[in-house]
């Protein structure tokens, strides 16, 4: 089974200060989306966010504008957060968007064992997926992250397959995701490391379940008991 990632979005010192870390105790880790947050707080909030949830394995995400996020600033302040998270504090991942930020990857080369290397499209389902995930995984990442939207139910299956045969002929781990309600059976394949779930009682982001959903559905599939 999948362990499960909660997405935190603070977009201020306060929402870090005021957070209640009894409701993330279900899940398995917390990605920190710091790209909600004005670009000249992050490294200030940083200390903060790492002290406060020193106890919970962390996926720190800067999601720029290219990829569906809110960072808009240019690849050296990106460059700059993302080297300053991973030599200061202890995430347990760092985000790099690998194919629109080819030269920050290049730069980041060293830390290869913490990084996901990631690509996110909104816009359309590309062709060439499977050349792609290969491409990121001869870089030896962490993980490689694919999330893309799918227009039609054949790109959904498109995509799984994809996965499939990816995984087939390499050990790095593996996430891909079809964006939105249509993609959602995306989010409950058992073979996928990793799964994003909202927490219970909030509005799903993205075409996610709930953790409860997500732990049902998934106990069903697999036929295993409560």
């Amino acid at each position: 089974m999948p362990k499960f990632i909660c997405s935190f979005f603070p977009e201020s010192l306060s929402d870090i200060e005021k957070a209640d870390l009894s409701v993330f105790s279900a899940v398995d880790m917390i990605e920190w989306r710091a790209d909600a947050m004005p670009a000249d707080e992050i490294l200030r909030a940083a200390s903060l966010f790492f002290e406060k949830f020193k106890n919970f394995p962390v996926l720190f995400t800067l999601r720029t504008v290219t990829e569906g996020g809110n960072f808009d600033q240019p690849d050296l302040v990106y460059h700059y957060i993302l080297q300053r998270i991973l030599t200061e504090y202890t995430p347990t991942f760092v985000d790099v968007e690998a194919l629109s930020k080819p030269e920050v990857l290049d730069k980041l080369q060293a830390f290869m064992p913490k990084l996901w290397l990631s690509y996110h499209n909104f816009h359309q389902m590309p062709d060439d997926l499977v050349s792609m995930m290969a491409d990121l995984a001869e870089k030896k990442p962490a993980a490689v992250k694919i999330a893309v939207e799918a227009q039609h139910h054949p790109e959904v299956w498109q995509l799984l397959l994809t996965a499939e045969i990816f995984r087939e002929s390499y050990t790095t781990p593996l996430i891909a995701i079809a964006l939105g309600p249509l993609g959602r059976i995306s989010r409950l394949i058992e073979r996928s490391p990793w799964t994003f779930v909202s927490l219970d009682g909030e509005a799903p982001r993205y075409g996610q379940f709930t953790l409860s959903e997500t732990k049902q559905m998934l106990r069903v599939l697999n036929d295993e008991k409560e």
